[in-house]
């Protein structure tokens, strides 16, 4: 295969976690290919411990490009790098929400979990606390909240109800701080 690879060490809380982890990574293995996506590339597993492997994105995440203050790299992102950035990962959560196999829901859109390749193509990246539902149900709700304060739309926080609104209100907040330049 060749070129560089990311290893990511998530955390595991328990067998049954590490179990749920598993399927849904098999599952992410095969069926999400798109360009604004992170490529899940594999992963292995022994006793407590699990490695993932994804494709490297050598520009890192959008929070560091953002928010970084290392002289040169804010200036990086010009207007049409900013555009294509957002035009990209629109397209990404297109694609997460209406056109793979089953409806997946990130939870946690937010400049840290963007990552930009060697060509400035944002990647949706980190589905640890992403879901999967069938296409005829859209609207659940769970017991649970998942994702960033600041990222999550109020009326989840709430109540717990799921669509892909979850992902748009993150998508609008993250517009916002790569328009301003600003953290929420």
């Amino acid at each position: 295969m060749g070129g560089e690879i990311a290893v990511k060490k998530p955390l595991l809380i328990s067998d049954k976690g590490k179990e749920l982890v598993l399927s849904e990574m098999k599952l992410l293995l095969g069926s999400t290919h798109h360009r604004n996506i992170v490529k899940f590339l594999g992963f292995c597993s022994h006793r407590e411990e699990m490695l993932l492997v994804l494709e490297f994105a050598s520009n890192g995440s959008l929070d560091h490009l953002l928010f970084n203050s290392e002289a040169g790299r804010a200036d990086a992102l010009d207007w049409k790098r900013t555009y294509a950035i957002i035009v990209g990962v629109a397209q990404g959560l297109l694609y997460l929400h209406e056109r793979s196999h089953s409806v997946i829901i990130h939870y946690d859109i937010k400049p840290a979990n963007i990552l930009i390749d060697e060509n400035w193509v944002p990647k949706i990246a980190d589905f640890s606390t992403a879901n999967l539902f069938p296409q005829d149900q859209m609207h659940v709700n769970i017991s649970e909240a998942a994702g960033t304060l600041g990222y999550s739309a109020p009326k989840y926080m709430d109540n717990g109800h799921v669509s892909p609104k979850v992902d748009t209100y993150s998508f609008g907040v993250v517009v916002l701080e790569l328009i301003s330049g600003q953290k929420n």
